[in-house]
């Protein structure tokens, strides 16, 4: 092998380690996944071609336990359910208390509206609450006082809450807060999917 090959080899096997520590950077667990395996597929690559047997052992393991649980969560987000309920529903105030701090984090400002009179989305997986979208339906706009999906479940989340919006007539989400238009955008859920988002 030639200086010139071996330097390429080198920037090869950089990027695998370069890629597998970006994906400890990712808050979706799905995404660090995904680019965790790829992060070891290409340092697999690279200690065969270097012979280091017990690396590509264990990157081989962390590619098959990363494409197992990616499987999974696909498997999981197409699956999803959903229900109504009112913000004085326990489940939805439980949900809400618990990842009421990640909106905080992003608008200090943020001080929950939810009351009985609120309208509420929840998404399961399986018996799991997994998000819920929280507000006041207000003809072709929904104002949104709470929005929240786990990391693992954004995609799922989205696809679900958008179906059942359009069903309902719902053409406008209006959030309350900036965090939850960041949050709407996190989701994929914007202007390309039809929605509009319109802070209030």
């Amino acid at each position: 092998m030639n200086i010139d090959s071996r330097i390429l080899l080198e920037i090869f096997g950089y990027i695998g380690s370069a890629l597998v520590v970006v994906s400890m950077l990712m808050t979706s667990v799905t995404k660090l996944r995904i680019i965790n395996m790829c992060g070891s597929v290409i340092s697999t690559i690279y200690s065969v071609i270097v012979g280091a047997w017990p690396i590509v052992i264990m990157n081989g393991c962390i590619m098959a336990i990363n494409f197992y649980h990616v499987v999974l969560s696909v498997k999981d987000k197409l699956e999803l359910t959903y229900a109504v309920a009112k913000g004085n529903d326990t489940s939805v105030r439980q949900f809400v208390s618990l990842y009421e701090n990640v909106i905080t984090s992003k608008d200090a400002a943020y001080t929950s509206n939810i009351t009985e009179n609120t309208d509420a989305l929840i998404l399961f997986n399986d018996s799991e609450i997994v998000s819920v979208f929280a507000g006041k339906i207000e003809a072709e706009c929904f104002a949104l006082d709470f929005c929240y999906a786990l990391p693992e479940f954004e995609k799922g989340a989205a696809v679900t809450a958008l179906e059942f919006f359009k069903a309902n007539g719902i053409s406008k989400l209006c959030p309350t807060s900036p965090a939850f238009s960041k949050e709407l955008r996190r989701l994929g859920i914007d202007e390309r999917d039809g929605m509009l988002i319109e802070q209030i």
